[in-house]
């Protein structure tokens, strides 16, 4: 007898960018290693966007599993959820009740940043990026910042933090000119190091410091997140922080894999982030190093 090989849905914020196409990425290979079918449906946040529209033609009379990307932090969700509670569901970046779900420790990677600038460049006056106020992982790292700074005795200096935005480098730049031409703080004298939301935020943070003649990081250092392509491209590099997108998205086929074999999973799985060094913080960029030992 032939057995029908499995089919899993993802649900998918998108999968253009860093961090959807390595998510994306680490789905099939997982899925490819497993013999399992996956249908990817791009609709952007479930109930937010108008594109979500796309999942409701999803059917659990022709899908063996869903992992989604796409869920909000509302009741929604979990009710548009309700029609699935047949077949196995694993949700990534939000967590919803009785649903297992994967998680980026965003927490800790951005407190070993902070910390890294602290105890590494003595930098004092930190000051933050944010993102979207609503975003898990924008308030995660922005929690992080604050907790860190705390930690290690730092004045808590609002005039430091910029209002929530987006993570575009425009928006990097709006948050400059809120620090520097708004709110009259001096580079070097004022704000010794800056710590973005993320690496898009900090190549426009980098393109407006340079554009009025700073140079990053002997002026200031700046910082970003996720271990981009474009923030190890720029000069100089930004140090950053790598999140496990790729290994979320197999760990995700995983563990619907082992649910589809009414295996026991937990509803919570942390993997770790890791510093990336760059040179934007003052440090020398481990890739130049490597190079430097191969030659």
């Amino acid at each position: 007898m032939i057995m029908k090989k499995k089919t899993i849905a993802f649900f998918a914020r998108n999968i253009h960018d860093s961090v959807g196409e390595c998510i994306w990425k680490g789905i099939l290979q997982k899925a490819s290693d497993l013999d399992i079918n996956i249908l990817t449906f791009r609709g952007d946040i479930l109930g937010v966007d108008t594109g979500s529209i796309i999942y409701q033609l999803v059917s659990d009379r022709v899908i063996d599993g869903i992992i989604s990307w796409a869920s909000s932090e509302d009741d929604g969700s979990l009710k548009f959820f309700d029609r699935y509670s047949n077949i196995p569901l694993i949700t990534i970046t939000i967590k919803l009740p009785g649903i297992p779900a994967i998680f980026a420790d965003n927490y800790s990677g951005m407190k070993v940043l902070i910390e890294h600038l602290i105890h590494k460049h003595g930098k004092k006056k930190i000051a933050f990026i944010r993102g979207p106020e609503s975003h898990v992982y924008a308030k995660e790292r922005y929690n992080a910042y604050k907790d860190t700074i705390k930690k290690h005795g730092f004045v808590d200096n609002e005039q430091l933090v910029t209002p929530p935005r987006g993570w575009s480098q425009e928006c990097g730049i709006a948050s400059m000119k809120t620090l520097f031409e708004e709110r009259h703080l001096k580079p070097g004298a004022d704000v010794d190091a800056i710590v973005c939301v993320n690496d898009l935020t900090a190549i426009g943070v980098c393109g407006y410091l340079n554009e009025n003649g700073f140079i990053v990081p002997s002026d200031i250092a700046v910082t970003g997140y996720n271990n981009s392509t474009q923030a190890l491209s720029i000069t100089p590099p930004v140090t950053t922080v790598a999140l496990p997108f790729e290994e979320m998205g197999e760990l995700s086929v995983d563990l619907v894999e082992k649910k589809l074999r009414d295996h026991k999973v937990a509803e919570k799985h942390l993997l770790p982030a890791h510093l990336v060094l760059g040179e934007s913080c003052g440090c020398q960029s481990l890739s130049i190093v490597r190079a430097g030992r191969k030659g």
